[in-house]
């Protein structure tokens, strides 16, 4: 299932269930009660989380086992689904067992792993496109030979893989914009005590800057490498290949945000990133920020809570985030009076209620849906407002393949931030409910 089930791949194996298992025993023969609270600690913590390395992923397998290590197993009528059909036997003889295991279905459905049914279709996503691209790479090593002397539907010469990766690094050359002028920009936006916006805009155009170059001098040259006036290098080609296979080039990703979209639609991203700076920088700050524009947001984030400490003169250390979230027709005509408003986040996993503002089952077969715009509003530390027992701490992450590295700064290369919503429509779910289910929110769809 992707990240939605496990952020990160794990070698769980059986000596960890038989350690569990065994300490199960140990701990019914030495106590008169079941020490549950203990028995999910050695396993959550010791036994298959000695293994986990992912803070998300901590959070849902101590979650997961509270669905096993819990008084209410004893209860004849209890469940472990919400279809009923997995739940402890009683005791009986060996062949009551062996009815019960023959009587659960064959094909292994995502509800067996708290998943909504559309971790399915990901599932199948995920095949489909590791056979694409097991394809594509075939391509990439034979298609000159396969298509030199191949012609096409209407009786023509087919392109060539040199034509049609040229083709695409002309179009991209046309419409690759041009680079900020940071010295015009920083008369405009220069450092200020008292807008730490500021410098958030000039560092990230200096970024995009960066990509725009990589973008256009790569396109650039590999147009005339395949005229013969310049080398064929291993940037190059990588280029080369990423236009004939429709995946970004790992050049590109070295300056580059994170990003699994491809090729073109990355390009097309890319674009839309720019004209939203480009437009910061004509018009002033916005009234609301598109929170993926950004390549690292955390550097924004830090901006706006600077702002706050500084204009209310409180210690950046005990300031915090309380959030809001706003109906999805939300349209701002002013700056937020305190903090910044965002939109552009997508949820994985579920959606959000915009009519009971709260967040709910995903609709059949819509793997991502748009998050309504939010507030961001720094407050005081002692100042919190939320309720936390009716709140879901909701991950971000960049994309949705959710695992990342961290960086020396302490600051992961994917995750972005908790963001606390309510959890439920009239008493329905629980904080565990989705973070079984993986719920997250994340800043880029794939396609």
């Amino acid at each position: 299932f992707g990240p939605v089930g496990w952020n990160v791949m794990y070698g769980f194996s059986e000596p960890d269930r038989d350690i569990s298992r065994q300490q199960l025993r140990n701990f019914l023969d030495e106590f008169e009660g079941v020490p549950f609270a203990a028995l999910n600690y050695m396993v959550a913590e010791a036994n298959y989380g000695g293994r986990v390395t992912d803070g998300q992923d901590r959070r849902a397998i101590v979650q997961i086992l509270k669905d096993f290590y819990t008084p209410n197993i004893l209860d004849p009528d209890y469940k472990f689904s919400p279809s009923g059909i997995y739940y402890s036997p009683e005791d009986g003889p060996l062949s009551s067992y062996l009815d019960f295991i023959r009587s659960l279905p064959i094909s292994t459905t995502p509800e067996v792993f708290w998943l909504h049914n559309n971790a399915s279709l990901t599932a199948a996503i995920n095949e489909a496109v590791y056979i694409m691209r097991s394809a594509m790479s075939m391509m990439g090593s034979f298609g000159a030979a396969a298509s030199s002397g191949d012609d096409d539907d209407e009786g023509g010469k087919a392109k060539t893989p040199e034509e049609i990766y040229s083709e695409i690094a002309a179009d991209l050359v046309s419409r690759c914009p041009d680079q900020f002028d940071l010295v015009v920009i920083l008369r405009s936006y220069p450092v200020l005590y008292e807008q730490c916006l500021n410098t958030v805009l000039v560092m990230e155009l200096g970024k995009f800057n960066k990509l725009a170059k990589k973008v256009k001098d790569t396109c650039a040259n590999l147009i005339k490498a395949v005229k013969g006036l310049v080398v064929f290098s291993p940037e190059l080609e990588a280029v080369a290949e990423g236009a004939f296979t429709n995946k970004t080039p790992g050049p590109w990703m070295g300056v580059s945000y994170p990003s699994l979209k491809p090729m073109l639609s990355y390009f097309d991203d890319f674009l839309g990133r720019m004209k939203f700076m480009n437009k910061w920088v004509k018009e002033g700050i916005p009234y609301i920020f598109w929170f993926s524009a950004y390549f690292f947001q955390q550097a924004f984030l830090t901006g706006v809570l600077q702002n706050f400490a500084r204009k209310d003169k409180i210690a950046i250390d005990r300031c915090i985030w309380n959030f809001e979230v706003l109906k999805a027709a939300f349209v701002p005509t002013d700056h937020a009076p305190v903090g910044a408003y965002i939109n552009g986040l997508f949820m994985d996993g579920a959606r959000w209620d915009d009519d009971n503002m709260c967040v709910t089952d995903s609709f059949p077969k819509v793997l991502w849906s748009e998050m309504s715009p939010m507030l961001l509003k720094p407050i005081e530390l002692t100042q919190d407002a939320h309720d936390m027992d009716k709140m879901y701490n909701c991950p971000i992450y960049k994309t949705s393949e959710r695992k990342g590295v961290l960086s020396t700064s302490g600051h992961s290369s994917n995750f972005i931030m908790w963001l606390a919503i309510p959890h439920s429509c009239q008493g329905l779910h629980s904080e565990q409910f989705w973070t079984k289910r993986g719920v997250a929110l994340i800043s880029q769809t794939d396609d």
